[in-house]
């Protein structure tokens, strides 16, 4: 969406940098890029269906504890909502021009909080540098669907040809029966070859059966439903401790997967961090953010008075010294034994 609202000023730039007589090849692939028909429908397609589709769907799934009898199986039926909408554009291309195209209304319509969020995000206010206001995502999804500008409608023809394509991907991707999405689906696949012989369908990926629900359609979840209402389901604090991990794997090559789980686990316990020693800490910035008082490691063994504390902590860096020979020798023969696991697993 970025280099969609802003192909004009980017072409703009490069005809500012245009030498006569010079030649650069980075410049020269992105002038013809930007200015391509097919560039331009790539950019308009994948912009309508972030604004349409996939941040929607993304705010739902990140909203579970929030939104009203809203669960797990919740997320089927936007997946059932989502391939409605895939079949109409992959039917017509055009279906994704039309203003009226709103795959989660129904869901709007239910969910207030979902419905608040919508309406905010259009009147979302973005500032140039001279103070001029624009509301950027409602400018973009109005340009994309019907432009204004010359060079975005003369691509017109193209986006709906790439519409139409994307969508039947999205479809064959959605009724893949070996992908978990498949099962999800009241709706089922059409047979692709009528032919009534012992092996009709030529495709083993497509449901052979027509007449079969998926085996977790929401019709059939009434009871998974009831359970995960309100339930967390996103996965944000593993995909933090993940980064951490490769932070430090990146850093500390030779540690053993015991350390590096110590140490993952220590970076987002904040225990060794030291307190703020300075009157114009950043961190004191915000009014509304508690006061920082430092890890457990300098402030956590401070119970019984300052003196007991910092025994404990004296205690605790010698018995690390005189550990750390045995632990590394220890990690050395536990990365021996994952580097032989992984090649047994490769193989």
């Amino acid at each position: 969406m970025p280099l969609f609202i802003n192909r004009k000023l980017i072409l703009e730039f490069l005809h500012s940098l245009n030498i006569p007589g010079a030649s650069n090849k980075l410049e020269d692939c992105l002038r013809i890029l930007f200015r391509s028909n097919e560039m331009t429908a790539v950019l308009r397609v994948c912009t309508l269906f972030q604004l349409i589709f996939s941040d929607p769907m993304r705010w739902l799934a990140g909203k579970h504890e929030e939104l009203k009898d809203f669960s797990i199986v919740s997320c089927s039926r936007m997946l059932e909502l989502a391939e409605e909408m895939f079949q109409a554009i992959a039917a017509d291309g055009h279906a994704l021009l039309d203003p009226t195209l709103d795959p989660f209304k129904e869901i709007a319509d239910e969910q207030p909080l979902f419905r608040a969020w919508r309406v905010a995000r259009e009147a979302r206010v973005t500032k140039a540098p001279d103070g001029t206001a624009y509301t950027v995502l409602k400018a973009a999804l109005a340009e994309a669907r019907s432009p204004a500008g010359k060079g975005n409608a003369q691509a017109t023809e193209m986006v709906v040809a790439l519409a139409e394509k994307m969508a039947n991907a999205a479809l064959a991707a959605m009724h893949d029966s070996k992908r978990a999405i498949a099962d999800k689906l009241t709706s089922q696949v059409p047979n692709p070859n009528p032919n009534p012989n012992p092996n009709p369908n030529p495709n083993p990926n497509l449901n052979p059966n027509p007449n079969q629900d998926g085996a977790n359609a929401p019709a059939k979840m009434a009871a998974v439903h009831a359970a995960t209402i309100g339930a967390h389901v996103i996965n944000d604090h593993c995909e933090s401790h993940f980064g951490g991990w490769d932070y430090l794997g990146r850093i500390f090559r030779g540690a053993s997967t015991e350390a590096l789980s110590g140490m993952t686990q220590q970076m987002h316990t904040h225990d060794f961090e030291l307190p703020p020693n300075v009157a114009h800490d950043r961190r004191k910035a915000k009014a509304d953010a508690p006061d920082f008082i430092g890890g457990f490691f300098h402030t956590g063994l401070n119970e019984k008075g300052a003196q007991a504390g910092e025994r404990l902590r004296e205690s605790l860096v010698l018995m690390a010294r005189r550990e750390a020979p045995a632990a590394r020798k220890d990690g050395r023969l536990g990365q021996t034994e994952q580097d032989a696991e992984r090649l047994a697993r490769r193989d």
